[in-house]
């Protein structure tokens, strides 16, 4: 969990509970694809990436204290993903 909420581990499996909801926000956001930032192995520069992060945050229904949070998270730098455990003991 830590890697995906501080680092840039794939989200993929939470991803998975709101993905019928994905056709909605690509077509409010005029979108073709929709994929993490943390995926992409190389885009040029006539591509536009566009964060959804607030939108698909909401289908969650985060409460007041979990959106300041998210906000919180999203204005850090992400850990390198070597440097966080992927077991909670360590």
């Amino acid at each position: 969990m830590h890697q995906q909420g501080f680092s840039n581990g794939s989200i993929i499996n939470i991803l998975e509970k709101i993905k019928d909801k994905f056709p909605v926000i690509a077509k409010e956001n005029n979108l073709n694809l929709i994929v993490s930032k943390w995926e992409v192995m190389f885009a040029d520069e006539s591509l536009e990436l566009v964060d959804i992060t607030d939108q698909l945050t909401a289908l969650f229904n985060p409460d007041e204290a979990t959106n300041k949070i998210i906000k919180e998270i999203k204005a850090m730098e992400p850990v390198p993903i070597e440097k966080i455990s992927i077991n909670p003991m360590d």
